[in-house]
């Protein structure tokens, strides 16, 4: 985040799109290491640059806007608070339903599949279940093979979670080979 935080300060103050971009590389930079009040600062600092979306906005603010809002929601996961993450869900859709690319799409589903498996308790329903379909069929349209193999896990999970345990083997194998091809060492432990 180092990096980063040069580059901020090296920046024209009415370069905003630029900055907010900076400011959630440096949020996903704490959010990996779980530094997590680190990381809702820098994102808060984002999004006072990019302020509230507007349809007039051009696109590229808008899908950085919904790329820091997704990110976010993963920030919101780990610090367990469901009730916070699930009022982004409707902050979130309306602009993901009108400018959102299949990768918004596969990441905002993925949260949802987040957020249900922690108010379950991991005790996993068939509506979950059916929500980590939904994210391995929008993860397989963006041909990103990294969204791809985690979806296979989160399916495989979920199968495993509700009790299909038999079902379960046969997406953590694919993702696991999928993981293993993309050298996606995190997907790979996981499966």
């Amino acid at each position: 985040e180092q990096a980063f935080s040069d580059a901020l300060g090296l920046l024209p103050s009415n370069e905003w799109l630029t900055r907010a971009v900076l400011y959630h590389k440096v949020s996903v930079s704490f959010q990996a290491r779980l530094l997590l009040a680190e990381a809702e600062a820098a994102s808060d600092r984002a999004l006072a640059v990019l302020g509230q979306p507007t349809t007039d906005w051009p696109l590229p603010w808008r899908h950085a806007w919904l790329e820091h809002q997704l990110s976010r929601m993963d920030t919101l996961y780990y610090q367990g608070d469901l009730d916070q993450l699930a009022g982004l869900v409707a902050v979130i859709t309306p602009t993901l339903d009108t400018v959102g690319t299949p990768a918004h799409r596969a990441d905002f589903v993925k949260s949802l599949v987040e957020l249900a498996m922690r108010r379950e308790h991991f005790t996993l329903s068939a509506d979950t279940v059916a929500k980590c379909e939904t994210l391995l069929a929008a993860a397989q349209e963006t041909d990103d093979l990294a969204a791809i193999a985690w979806a296979q896990f989160g399916l495989g999970f979920s199968l495993l979670w509700s009790g299909q345990t038999a079902k379960a083997a046969a997406p953590l194998l694919v993702g696991l080979k999928q993981a293993e091809e993309g050298g996606l060492a995190h997907t790979e432990v996981l499966c």
